[in-house]
């Protein structure tokens, strides 16, 4: 009784390996030729730092076959990295690279596109670099001195020589939006991006730091100037001219305190020697003239670019309907 009940667990052992080997075999014969993109990137072994070209996942349509209960797997991988070959001379085949990867444990790779890729690997050199600020067209009062006065500069190991003698560059123009916001004549510091001059800035070179403090100046860009004894102008509309007459309050003709402006040299140099004239206006139109008001700010005539600095005035009047005149 017992040898019987062992021989039938034996068949039924037998049964079911036969039948997972039949639908193993059912299985295999039952393949699906697809397609899928993989972005395959190749990467530096473990512990090495390598500059690789190219740098970013490169794609590639693989055609291949696999079971049909494959199929989803495969075109979920997405994404293959790839360690960059030892030998670097020839192209890499992909067909034959991806069949190591897991990749080809999912699925028998028929031909890629494109079929090879040329892979470029070599180790970084580090170099020092000086660093000179750039101010552009910012005038600054003395140099701009950058803290790190160096930085350290990783390019691939062929490009290092041509490093010699070249400064890594602060521009300090580029890192300010708004001018106005720094004093003049007192010290500001920003922080600032490092970069290679113009021939390097396409390389594959890492600058570390990337930023560094600047501290500048800003000089002076104005030059100043009092204007005594600016004249006051009463300016109507013409239509109005003969209609009304304006009184300045005791008999004022100008400005009781000198103007104070700021501008470009050139300019502020101009006004000095009278060759620009500084003059107030009170400007009035027809409904300020019907309304009788008394007292207005000043228009002051000045060329663009010169700025006043001291309060514009007020003009105290008294607006009178002339007798000759007809009032509108």
């Amino acid at each position: 009784m017992k040898t019987s009940v062992v021989q039938k667990i034996e068949t039924y052992f037998v049964i079911t390996v036969i039948t997972v080997l039949i639908w193993l075999y059912a299985e295999s014969k039952n393949a699906t030729k697809d397609q899928t993109t993989i972005n395959v990137q190749f990467v530096a072994p473990s512990g090495q730092e390598l500059m690789i070209d190219p740098a970013e996942p490169t794609p590639v349509l693989v055609t291949f076959s696999s079971a049909t209960s494959k199929v989803a797997e495969v075109k979920k991988l997405g994404s293959i990295k790839l360690l960059v070959p030892e030998d670097t001379s020839e192209p890499v085949v992909l067909r034959e690279r991806l069949a190591e990867s897991p990749l080809g444990e999912l699925a028998v790779i028929i031909e890629t596109d494109p079929p090879t890729i040329r892979v470029r690997a070599e180790p970084f050199e580090t170099r020092m670099l000086p660093i000179k600020v750039l101010p552009g067209d910012i005038q600054l009062r003395e140099l701009a001195t950058a803290d790190p006065t160096d930085a350290a500069v990783k390019v691939p190991a062929s490009l290092a020589p041509q490093l010699d003698g070249i400064k890594l560059e602060a521009h300090l123009a580029d890192a300010i939006d708004d001018l106005t916001k720094f004093d003049d004549n007192r010290p500001h510091t920003i922080s600032v991006r490092l970069d290679l001059p113009e021939p390097f800035q396409d390389k594959p070179v890492r600058i570390e730091p990337a930023a560094v403090s600047v501290t500048f100046t800003v000089s002076r860009l104005t030059k100043t100037t009092s204007v005594p004894l600016v004249p006051i102008y009463v300016r109507l509309p013409v239509i109005e001219s003969n209609n009304y007459e304006v009184i300045p309050e005791n008999d004022q003709r100008v400005l009781p305190e000198d103007l104070e402006l700021s501008g470009p040299p050139e300019l502020i140099e101009k006004i000095n020697n009278k060759e620009i004239l500084i003059t107030a206006e009170l400007r009035l139109d027809a409904v300020e003239l019907d309304s009788g008001i008394t007292s207005k700010e000043l228009w002051i005539n000045k060329p663009p670019g010169v700025a006043i600095d001291s309060e514009i005035p007020r003009l105290n009047f008294t607006i009178r309907k002339s007798e000759n005149g007809s009032s509108p």
